[in-house]
């Protein structure tokens, strides 16, 4: 199977750090040209570095995607920079669930809390997605990734916004899917488990917390953001061509029974 992007251009939000930084690298050692779109620019320039240490293209670009006229300055940075775009991979994602490291409950939760998390999980995914489409229905070709949760399936107690917002990344794939396949632009989602990433560690759980999510898993361990970078490889590639409105769990059968 060839997972080659040679010639294509690749939007990734979150480009950063964790799982967003991971999917960059991993399209530019495949060949592709990559705007490394993130809130933290410094960060961002580090990716596009790294890229060019490669002897790949790369652009940082700071955008903040719950901003429509950020996110459109984004998409036209990439156009000048490269001429077009074939893949946008969402990958902004996130919840101000914890209170002094206190998960809270749907009870206690406040209109706030829900509109950052529907903000920063769905409206964001929307707002990226909107600001490329016209471009790849003119061109009649392109591939859009979405990266959801594990919890849209399963759903976690004091997470109750969240796992709502990330199911609705998953509504929002499988029917813009049905409305884009007759240009050849396909849309597909991607479902992490409990990943090793920055996000993660924040949080400040024990190292037995840690442990533990990952027994939960069937294969023993959390995960690593290169098992979802390489998903989004091959989501992002011509092996992918049919495939359109799914969504794959990556999260070693944790949203299994």
């Amino acid at each position: 199977m060839n997972l080659n992007l040679d010639g294509k251009v690749a939007v990734v939000t979150g480009a950063a750090q964790g799982m967003g930084r991971a999917i960059a690298l991993t399209f530019i050692k495949g060949g592709a040209s990559v705007v490394a779109a993130d809130i933290d620019l410094e960060a961002a320039k580090l990716v596009a570095e790294e890229a060019k240490a490669l002897g790949a293209q790369a652009i940082a670009v700071r955008a903040d995607v719950t901003k429509s006229e950020q996110v459109a300055e984004m998409v036209k940075s990439a156009l000048e920079g490269f001429g077009k775009v074939d893949i946008l991979v969402n990958v902004v994602g996130g919840s101000g669930r914890l209170k002094g490291r206190k998960l809270y409950l749907f009870r206690e939760s406040t209109e706030e809390d829900w509109d950052s998390a529907i903000s920063l999980n769905l409206k964001a995914t929307m707002i990226c997605t909107k600001a490329v489409l016209d471009h790849m229905i003119e061109r009649k070709n392109g591939r859009i990734i979405n990266i959801s949760s594990v919890s849209a399936l399963a759903g976690n107690i004091g997470m109750v916004d969240y796992s709502a917002a990330k199911a609705g990344v998953i509504g929002f794939t499988v029917a813009l899917a049905k409305e884009v396949g007759p240009y050849n632009i396909t849309v597909n989602c991607i479902l992490p488990g409990p990943t090793e990433t920055p996000g993660m560690k924040e949080l400040n759980l024990p190292p037995e917390s840690l442990e533990e999510m990952g027994r939960r898993t069937y294969l023993g361990r959390v995960g690593k953001p290169e098992d979802i970078a390489n998903m989004a490889i091959f989501l992002a590639s011509d092996g992918a061509s049919f495939i359109t409105g799914q969504s794959y769990a990556v999260c070693g059968a944790r949203n299994l029974a």
